[in-house]
């Protein structure tokens, strides 16, 4: 199963804050695209991003 990082860039509540999901690499990436739908599809596990 892939893992995920969240990175929060500025101060909470600014307009120069920011959340980036980044992959195993450390790259950033789109949650609605790169992400999977299947986390584990034989299980019926789906992975859920919420905005």
């Amino acid at each position: 199963m892939a893992e995920y990082k969240v990175r929060a860039v500025g101060g909470a509540n600014t307009l120069e804050h920011r959340v980036f999901i980044e992959n195993q690499e450390g790259k950033v990436v789109s949650p609605f695209h790169d992400i999977p739908l299947w986390a584990d599809k034989a299980n019926g596990i789906l992975n859920m991003v919420v905005e």
